[in-house]
């Protein structure tokens, strides 16, 4: 009876230091909020970031296309603003790890808008460095705006 409670209670506490450690294993979202151009592509490119909040209307740069280098999964939350793509520009982006790609709007009272004023047939370029990547893009909330 004595070895059958020594070996009830060492069970009881390995399982309470396994809920332990899993409650106490918690990841933390890093949040940027960007309001221009350079934070933005800054933000979206770094490996620590995790959601890029637009806090002002953007637009990319008008004299070359903008490329952003992903590495890690990524949320870019509009919310509310508006992403201009310049006239004969394109948004390249760049996957250089299997990662989720999302574009969301948070704000539950304006409008976000991903605006191309671009004469490209794809005005968002898209490349994965390599074959064995994968790369899931979610677009949700966002109006889409293609003035040709």
């Amino acid at each position: 009876m004595k070895n059958k409670t020594k070996y009830l209670v060492a069970i009881l506490l390995m399982l309470i230091s396994f809920l332990l450690i899993g409650a106490t294993n918690v990841n933390a979202t890093t949040t940027a909020e960007v309001n221009n151009y350079s934070d933005l592509t800054d933000k979206m490119s770094d490996n620590v970031t995790d959601v890029v909040k637009l806090t002002s209307d953007i637009t990319l740069r008008e004299d070359y296309d903008t490329q952003i280098f992903i590495e890690m999964s990524k949320t870019l939350d509009f919310n509310g603003f508006t992403l201009t793509i310049p006239k004969n520009q394109r948004l390249q982006l760049i996957y250089k790890n299997s990662l989720d790609l999302k574009f969301i709007n948070s704000s539950s009272s304006k409008t976000a808008k991903l605006k191309i004023l671009a004469n490209y047939q794809d005005p968002i370029y898209n490349e994965i460095q390599k074959a064995e990547y994968t790369v899931n893009f979610e677009m949700d909330g966002i109006d889409v705006e293609y003035i040709k």
